[in-house]
């Protein structure tokens, strides 16, 4: 067998390439993945890292710390493994000939879990670890590790003697029988006695040696001096020793264990009968832990002791520990209530995060080994759908399959969503986890971003109505503009100055008209944006309203009359002048245009000590109910109003302004009959 320095630098993998791995495809759950590690039969040598392949080529790794990563990040265990993987490689090829010392190397500089071998067609062969290095090294030294054996019973004293030549004859053969005629008969019948008990004892002795030469742990029989009597062949084999190199010798000089002679000493001296204890020792330079135990025997004058390897239990026992430990902080910060249960529905672990989610007043501590069955009955009320719950709880329970991100509402309204992962060994049930987050945030913001999703599509409607309308509203001005001047162009000479006047009107009335519409649409995109000033100012109400209805009366189609009526004790007020224009010019003109034929819209204004109410009362054509909940929406206009010119804006600039002013507006209609508009403004004296 070659030895470590050859076994490093020889080329070739072999001996130190692990063939027993884990493999995932890309599209395997990491609920799928873990449920797989749980379902093998593992050894402490097995590496737990996955390896993810798609037909025999490595894609990338999925070891301990993808999972945290995965795990703190609150991401659903139901993400593919292709999402979380490692997919920065370093492999080695089989055709470089590479030696373990390289291999080592590689683990070593890159902090590598396991190096992965692959073939010239870049197919995995197996993989190269930490653990699979030590093992070949821990072959290169020994045929065979130390393991566990029952206690052995020593030789007694009374064996030893009968081990001795007798001297005389057996007492059957007495000195009267010496003259007896059937004196050779009975020696010979007492030769023959002794002739097959030496060979069954010897034949013994052969059986006993071969069991003890065989027993893979430390045998030894102590004096009561602390020296040894003897020691099997594994004892002495483990120090390149013969057993009979320890006769004689003190108890753990030889084994370089101070602390063993120590305890022996101790045992030995006392009235005890037996022991129990563990110590360490240096085995071919490096330190063993033993599990010894020592029994009295020849009335405490002697002792057997067995020594049993538990170096790997102990690295197992810390790994394991470290392990757990791991775990425990993993799950105590993850941002969900985590509970672990064994196959009875006790519980095995469960962290604060989840006592928080349904207000359990008990440290987490303190529920560990209790029955989980009594917790889902006790805080069911917490669940909005109590019986559904519960039905669904034990539907799960029976089914034994994975389930993610299944969402439940609790009575407080909150949002959980819940993962359940059933948890076996060898195909033996023997638990489960669940795993409950708080997704309440998550889906709220799911629900604004479905209303701006609705309000984008409101906007791209409402651009479309805007292009409609603003091509509409211009292009009558428009035409009428291009029409006037091309008259005026080719005819002015031929007519008289009325006429040519008349013409030159039209074209002022239609630039008036078209600039009312872009200012329309400037106010409309200020308080969109949210750029509308309000600069209050001394106003004597009377004379503004006044001003407004001449104005307004000028332009009155049909000819219909505004009866302005004022009550209050004071007209001088403090209010944004160019808002309040907007709010009474386009309900004033509204109702004007949608009003009969010679009727009178009337315009009251009610000045009170802390506010002022604007009504205006038209008996027009009314706005059906339909179109209400819509009125305020820039470009809507009422489904009645037939071909009647308008673009819809009005309103929308009086209820903007209104809400500028930190006003109110309110409507009363009936269609057929008229409308009402009450505006309710806040002001300053």
């Amino acid at each position: 067998m070659p030895n470590i320095n050859q076994l490093l630098r020889a080329p070739g993998l072999e001996r130190a390439m692990e063939r027993n791995f884990l493999c995932v495809s890309v599209e395997t759950s990491v609920a799928e993945a873990i449920a797989l590690r749980n379902n093998l039969n593992t050894s402490p040598y097995l590496v737990t890292t996955l390896v993810v392949v798609e037909q025999k080529q490595v894609l990338g790794l999925l070891s301990e710390r993808e999972l945290l990563a995965l795990l703190v990040s609150g991401k659903s265990l139901s993400t593919k493994v292709a999402e979380v993987m490692n997919s920065s490689l370093i492999t080695l090829k089989l055709s470089d000939s590479p030696d373990i010392l390289t291999a080592l190397s590689l683990l070593n500089r890159y902090q590598l879990n396991c190096l992965p071998v692959v073939d010239d067609r870049q197919e995995i062969e197996g993989i190269i670890t930490h653990q699979s290095i030590n093992q070949a090294i821990l072959a290169c030294n020994s045929d065979r590790r130390p393991g566990f054996s029952p206690p052995l019973n020593p030789p007694s004293t009374e064996s030893q003697e009968r081990q001795k030549p007798r001297k005389s004859l057996p007492e059957a053969i007495t000195t009267s029988d010496r003259h007896s005629p059937n004196i050779y008969n009975k020696l010979f019948g007492a030769i023959s006695a002794r002739l097959k008990a030496t060979e069954e004892l010897t034949h013994t002795q052969e059986q006993l040696q071969a069991f003890f030469n065989a027993v893979p742990g430390f045998v030894s029989w102590v004096g009561s001096d602390g020296r040894y009597l003897k020691v099997n062949q594994h004892f002495a084999s483990t120090y390149n020793l013969t057993p009979e190199d320890f006769l004689g010798k003190k108890v753990g000089l030889i084994e370089s264990s101070p602390e063993l002679t120590h305890i022996m000493d101790q045992f030995l001296a006392s009235s005890t009968s037996k022991i129990t204890c563990e110590v360490t020792s240096k085995v071919k330079g490096e330190f063993h832990n033993y599990l010894v135990v020592a029994q009295k025997y020849q009335n405490g004058n002697a002792a057997v002791t067995v020594g049993i390897d538990i170096t790997e239990r102990k690295r197992t026992e810390e790994q394991l520990l470290t392990a757990t430990c791991r775990l425990s902080a993993l799950i105590e910060n993850l941002q969900a209530g985590v509970v672990v249960l064994d196959e009875f529905e006790r519980v095995v672990l469960i962290n604060q995060t989840f006592c928080n989610l349904f207000a359990i007043p008990i440290l987490p501590a303190a529920l560990i080994g209790a029955d989980f069955t009594d917790f889902a009955e006790k805080y069911q009320h917490c669940f909005a759908q109590p019986r559904q719950f519960k039905q669904r709880y034990q539907a799960i329970l029976s089914a034994r399959k994975i389930v993610t991100a299944e969402e439940l509402q609790l009575a407080n309204a909150k949002i959980l969503e819940r993962d359940y992962v059933p948890i076996a060994v060898e195909e033996n049930y023997v638990g489960n986890l669940w795993m409950y987050r708080d997704i309440t945030q998550r889906k709220q913001s799911e629900a604004e971003l479905r209303n701006s999703l609705v309000k984008q599509q409101e906007l791209a409607a409402l651009r479309s109505r805007f292009v409609t309308m603003t091509s509409h509203e211009f292009r009558t001005p428009l035409s009428t503009i291009l029409s006037s001047a091309e008259l005026l162009e080719h005819y002015r000479y031929k007519w008289t100055e009325e006429k040519q006047l008349l013409h030159l009107h039209r074209i002022q009335n239609s630039v008036k008209q078209m600039r009312e519409l872009l200012d329309d649409i400037l106010i409309i995109g200020k308080a969109e944006a949210g750029k509308l000033e309000f600069n209050p100012v001394a106003i004597d109400l009377v004379s503004f309203c006044r001003e407004l209805v001449e104005d307004l009366q000028l332009n009155a189609f049909n000819k219909q009359e505004i009866a302005f009526t004022y009550q209050g004790e004071k007209t001088l007020i403090f209010l944004d002048e160019k808002l309040l224009r907007q709010i009474l010019t386009n309900l004033l003109s509204n109702a004007i245009k949608y009003s009969f034929n010679g009727s009178t819209v009337k315009f009251s204004v009610l000045q009170k000590q802390q506010e002022v109410i604007f009504q205006v009362q038209d008996l027009g054509i009314g706005i059906p109910s339909e179109d209400r909940l819509h009125l305020f929406e820039p470009f809507h206009r009422g489904s009645n109003v037939d071909d009647l010119p308008g673009t819809g804006l009005g309103l929308s600039i009086v209820k903007k302004c209104v809400d500028f002013c930190q006003g109110t507006i309110k409507i009363k209609s009936q269609v057929g009959q008229g409308t009402e508009f009450t505006v309710i403004l806040p002001i300053g004296h």
